[in-house]
């Protein structure tokens, strides 16, 4: 509810070097683009901020209002760095996304990746007249999104007004409250998190849920400029057995019987990829990215980021109200 809360802070703990740190969040400005290159192919991926959608009127809608006075202290303001005031929050966010979408026209438009990533918080219902030919223009081939608190994904169905572009809400995240009830046994999409798998000609994108269920299995293959799709190889990873299920159990033909969970709870799927710890992606459109240790091997298929990368950010304008400046920061 609040504009003034903690956008400094996230921004300026990436830079934080000593303890409390523990040098994996990465939001190091408020929209920047990654790339990472693996042998044969690469990915850029491209985090922007969504909150134009959240910064209305000052006396409007109380309750979903980054800009609303009914939750801003008097006087509140972010000096040069952010809205100088309540009245000013709505057009500084709009200006923000206005220099974003420039900025991430240009970035399509020049980047060479094999797969081109969009990262946001709001799903792109919000702004789909921007999204729609923005997609289709470039044949940008994923948006992974947040804000509902339940597991979507969005591919070729009639619902998905992006199509072939896929995009998928992602559960998780740090709220409390969820879309609808999630069931303790966890067979429900409330909440839970995706798990990618990328390919020169594939990504593999599994539903997880809060309880460890596969609840489904979706392979997409390259959007090209102006809609096309490239067709599925004859090796898809979507005939592949997938980590979380048992040998011989279907992969997405509907979600386990609470009697046959679709992985051992004690067991972690993930554990060969952790040798150092945690390699878990937390939360959408920033944050702990949880890059895989250097044990993995880059010429193979991996799940999540990997390879070695760059992430870039954008220089500071007027238009945007004083962004970080340019950097590039490799790691493994």
């Amino acid at each position: 509810y609040m504009f003034t809360r903690g956008w400094d802070q996230v921004v300026a703990y990436t830079w934080l070097q000593d303890f409390p740190s523990k040098r994996r969040w990465v939001t190091p400005a408020l929209y920047y683009t990654t790339k990472v290159r693996y042998t044969e192919f690469s990915a850029e991926y491209f985090f922007l901020d969504s909150n134009v959608f959240d910064a209305h009127e000052p006396h409007a809608d109380a309750a979903h209002n980054l800009c609303s006075m009914a939750h801003n202290v008097n006087k509140a303001g972010c000096g040069t760095m952010g809205p100088a005031s309540v009245d000013e929050c709505p057009l500084w966010f709009k200006r923000l996304w206005d220099a974003q979408m420039e900025w991430l026209d240009a970035g399509l438009a020049a980047t060479t990746a094999t797969w081109q990533i969009i990262v946001t918080h709001f799903p792109p219902e919000h702004g789909h007249e921007e999204w729609i030919p923005l997609t289709k223009r470039y044949g940008v081939d994923l948006m992974i999104v947040g804000h509902r608190h339940q597991q979507e994904v969005h591919y070729l169905g009639d619902e998905n007004f992006l199509r072939p572009t896929a995009y998928i809400v992602s559960g998780g995240g740090g709220g409390i409250t969820s879309e609808g009830m999630p069931r303790p046994d966890g067979l429900d999409d409330q909440y839970g998190f995706m798990d990618l798998t990328l390919t020169a000609q594939e990504i593999r994108i599994e539903a997880i849920s809060h309880r460890g269920w596969l609840r489904s299995v979706t392979c997409i293959t390259q959007v090209y400029p102006d809609g096309e799709r490239a067709a599925p190889p004859a090796d898809s990873l979507c005939v592949k057995p997938s980590v979380y299920a048992k040998p011989g159990e279907p992969l997405s033909a509907g979600p386990p019987t609470p009697s046959e969970p679709a992985r051992n709870e004690a067991e972690d799927p993930f554990a060969a990829d952790r040798p150092n710890g945690d390699n878990s992606m937390d939360g959408v459109g920033g944050g702990d990215l949880g890059f895989p240790q250097d044990t993995m091997d880059p010429a193979s298929p991996i799940n999540g980021f990997a390879g070695e990368g760059v992430w870039s950010v954008p220089t500071p304008s007027p238009k945007d109200g004083g962004l970080l400046g340019s950097l590039l920061w490799r790691f493994r």
